[in-house]
């Protein structure tokens, strides 16, 4: 990566600096000289109206602002005409002028900061394009200085890219325009330009100065910094002898004395940095008053108007201003510079320990051979000095326990560790030197923590799978995730979904159908009773009150569960059917039973999150409101309690809390006032909620919701796994299955919480891996977390997958004896080096364990 960031703004965007350049050079410049000259004519104008010379001047036609050079022979060139005009048109001829150069500024300066910004990102995404490319390139063990990168570019691409778009333009911009500026005021008297030049050396040298003091003033606060921060961490360390020796105040003594010597230079560098900023500041307002000062001078002698003092003053200010502009640029680049040096540093690190552009190709079949190889330690056993070959394609198993290596191994054909001795080689190919995008076709590797990001499940599975029509890549991915055993997941992720209708109307057509589908199929296994149907005219035992009052799903904060009790129209309609006062009841005998049966345990037990519905930081707070209501204390905040505890009673079920709180009489006002909610409902809230309806599907319910129109029964121990398994059987004879699957994902992935067992997270990397279709794969992980009858099963679905390509499996102890018939040619690990390699026939038995 280039450090100079002159070269690296201009080679990044070499059309847009040369564009930025014309555009200061050939209209910027030649504005500033014009408004200068406007300038001067207006406060001549001014100064000579009420003047008979002035008056008389101005009798006859005069031409303005015209541009010319007149050669040593006495030929003129004339590269502006100028304008001409008639006696008493210069004053609005003047103001239109200002007016028009005030526009013209305005645009250049809109087109200067556009193009400036363009630069800046185009800088930005060409460094980051870099970066990005070394980054991701770096084997393993640059791990660390391409994190290190990462954050180190972050914040530089973040916070310089403003400085950056200048890089180019900024010091001859600054020039050109000291430049103009300078000559103008030389051209009025050579005494004023010398004064000018003067104050602007003046102020260079006195801001130098007052950069150097400054990063030394920095320096020594960080230095301060440190010392405070030792000092109290030896302080702390040996507190326990402080104590013992009651030495509190020689400690305080001797940190102060080490704070106050460095603290001694802080105060006089800041000193001087506070007279350096004032002495500036004196420069900068000097200069142009210093040319001032000089035309008034002049004037006298030579005949200078008022007019070209202002002018001489005007281009003074702006020298002034753009040289204090570019050298605070200037010392915001040279703040940048370091961190742009440290970037290039850390980059070149992790390329010269990378395979960028490497050209070794690897073969599709050959032999895979290790002659010596060692690593370092590792989690799964350190290897030292392994010696094999195996024949790919050809499937092959490395057995031995944890710490045996052959899970060490597995990851070394991965690219996930480095090898400290040794050759690792495959078709006569050094794997170290093979870019990992051909790794990753020829050899792939299915680890067990694979990477999870915030999107949807499908564009997790799909990772590093090559572009290709959508439809192939939907095939592969469904072949993939079959053989992984990912498709259960997929589809109970679906169900867990939901469907737009309006997006999805055959879809969510289908799923209305197939509700009675799905009713007949429990029916015919004796199982209907198994669903709670979703009945509009009567109470749902397995649902709470609430959910029972709503009779569907809320959308935003309207009719949020713990905002139910004080929405006014809910307030209304409970109060109407006289459910107000007993859901309150309810809800004290709720809080009751939830603060006696879980009195000892502390707020964050996980037993309260699970069981309790009063939350476990309001327990106090609860404790209170029945106090208060064992008084009968009425009062200010008797409301709030009240709505406090109906919304306790709202969280209540009577199958799964089990207090005996509520009967029939009150099941009959919840559906009435569920009753008056549909139909009263008022059409400024009804975009709040969706209701569930027979013959609609709820586009924010579940896609199992909509399916059953119910819930299932929780006080039967094998309800849920019979249902769901009727409804899988339901969706797939009708062709729905693959709809749900495709539903499922498009469910969002959470990477802290994903909603997978380990098993599905390490089938994650599998599923990766087969849908680019490898000549070879590697598996590491994916069988441990597997349960006896599924480890063969996913064998059996790998060694058909992969059919005619290579297949290299880790098995670890628990499954070696069920697997034995699957993987005949085995290599045993033990202590980080092969203790044998065990070829062995499938006996009867064999097989009939594995197929059992």
């Amino acid at each position: 990566m280039e450090r100079d960031t002159f070269h690296l703004s201009w080679c990044a965007a070499p059309k847009l600096n040369a564009a930025l350049i014309a555009l200061v050079v050939l209209a910027g410049l030649p504005c500033l000289w014009v408004a200068l000259d406007v300038v001067q004519l207006a406060v001549d104008a001014v100064a000579g109206a009420g003047g008979a010379e002035a008056g008389a001047a101005l009798d006859v036609p005069q031409t303005y602002l015209r541009y010319a050079v007149t050669s040593q022979s006495g030929h003129t060139i004339v590269f502006v005409p100028g304008v001409t005009l008639a006696p008493g048109e210069l004053p609005p001829a003047i103001a239109v002028g200002l007016i028009g150069l005030g526009a013209v500024v305005a645009l250049l300066w809109w087109l200067f900061g556009a193009l400036t910004a363009r630069i800046g990102r185009q800088v930005a995404t060409v460094v980051g394009d870099r970066i990005l490319l070394v980054i991701s390139s770096a084997p393993i063990p640059a791990a660390e200085e391409a994190q290190r990168a990462a954050l180190l570019a972050g914040e530089a691409l973040g916070r310089e890219r403003d400085t950056l778009g200048l890089a180019a333009v900024a010091p001859l911009a600054a020039g050109a325009v000291l430049a103009v500026s300078a000559a103008y005021v030389a051209k009025q008297s050579a005494e004023m330009g010398l004064v000018l030049l003067l104050g602007l050396l003046a102020y260079s040298l006195i801001t130098s100065r007052q950069a150097r003091l400054e990063s030394r003033l920095n320096s020594a606060q960080q230095s301060a910094t440190a010392v405070l921060r030792r000092a109290l961490s030896e302080l702390a360390q040996h507190l326990s002898a402080v104590i013992a020796h009651g030495t509190r105040l020689t400690e305080r003594g001797r940190i102060t004395d080490q704070l106050a010597r460095v603290r001694a230079p802080i105060e006089r560098l800041d000193r001087k940095v506070r007279i350096g900023s004032a002495l500036a500041l004196a420069i900068l307002v000097m200069g142009p008053l210093g040319v001032l000062a000089a035309a008034s001078r002049v004037s006298i002698a030579n005949g200078i108007s008022p007019g070209e003092a202002a002018a001489s003053l005007a281009a003074s200010a702006v020298a002034v201003t753009a040289l204090a502009v570019h050298l605070a640029w200037r010392r915001a680049l040279d703040r940048s510079r370091p961190l742009y040096a440290d970037i290039a540093r850390t980059l070149g690190t992790c390329q010269a320990r990378g395979v960028i552009g490497a050209e070794a190709h690897l073969p599709a079949s050959g032999t895979l051979l290790a002659e010596g190889v060692a690593t370092g330690a590792a989690p799964t056993g350190r290897l030292n000095g392994v010696d094999l070959d195996i024949k790919l394609p050809g499937h092959v198993a490395l057995l031995g326990g944890r710490d045996s290596g052959a899970r060490t191994f597995a990851a070394l054909l991965g690219g996930q560790l480095p090898r400290t001795e040794g050759r690792l080689e495959f078709g006569g190919i050094d794997l170290s030197e093979v870019d990992p995008s051909e790794r990753a076709e020829r050899l792939a590797f299915a680890g067990g923590a694979p990477y999870l990001f915030a999107g949807s499940l499908r564009a997790n599975l799909l990772y590093g799978a090559p572009a290709g029509p959508e439809g192939e890549l939907d095939g592969r991915l469904a072949a993939a995730i079959q053989v992984a055993g990912l498709d259960r997941m997929v589809e109970l992720r679906g169900l867990s979904g939901s469907v737009d209708p309006r997006r999805q109307p055959k879809l969510a057509a289908a799923i209305v159908a197939a509700r009675q589908a799905i009713r007949a199929g429990l029916e015919a296994r004796g199982r209907a009773e198994f669903v709670e149907r979703f009945d509009p005219d009567g109470y749902n035992p397995q649902a709470t009150i609430g959910e029972n009052i709503l009779f569907g799903v809320p959308l935003g904060d309207t009719f949020r569960h713990d905002r139910l009790p004080a929405q006014p129209f809910i307030k209304a309609l409970l109060e109407e059917e006289g459910l107000a006062r007993p859901l309150a009841g309810i809800g004290a005998a709720v809080a009751r039973s939830d603060l006696e049966l879980f009195a000892g345990l502390p707020d964050g037990s996980s037993i309260l999150g699970r069981f309790a519905l009063v939350p476990a930081g309001e327990r106090d707070r609860f404790n209170n409101i029945l106090i208060r209501r064992d008084e009968g204390r009425r009062g200010a905040g008797s409301s709030r309690d009240d709505e406090r505890l109906i919304g306790l009673a709202l969280s209540y079920s009577e199958i799964r809390h089990r207090l005996g709180l509520l009967g029939p009489d009150l099941e009959a006002k919840v559906v009435r006032v569920r009753s008056a909610l549909i139909s009263r409902m008022p059409a400024s809230l009804q975009p709040s909620i969706q209701f569930f309806h027979p013959e609609r599907v709820c586009a924010a319910a579940s896609v199992r919701d909509n399916l059953l129109f119910g819930r299932i029964i929780e006080d039967q121990a094998d309800a849920e796994r019979e249902v769901v398994e009727v409804m899988r059987a339901v969706l797939a004879d009708i062709d729905l299955l693959t709809e749900v699957a495709r539903v499922g994902l498009g469910t969002r992935v959470d990477p802290l919480d994903p909603r997978m067992s380990p098993a599905e997270i390490a089938a994650v990397d599998l599923v990766r891996c087969l849908v680019r279709r490898p000549d070879n794969l590697v598996v590491e992980h994916a069988l441990e977390l597997l349960g006896e009858r599924e480890a063969p099963d996913l064998v059996k679905r790998l060694k058909a997958e992969m059919a005619g390509r290579g297949l290299i499996l880790v098995v670890p102890e628990q499954h070696e004896e069920g697997l034995v018939a699957l993987l005949p040619d085995r290599r045993r690990f033990r202590h980080g080096r092969i203790l044998r390699r065990e070829v062995a026939e499938a006996t009867p038995g064999a097989v009939a364990r594995a197929a059992g």
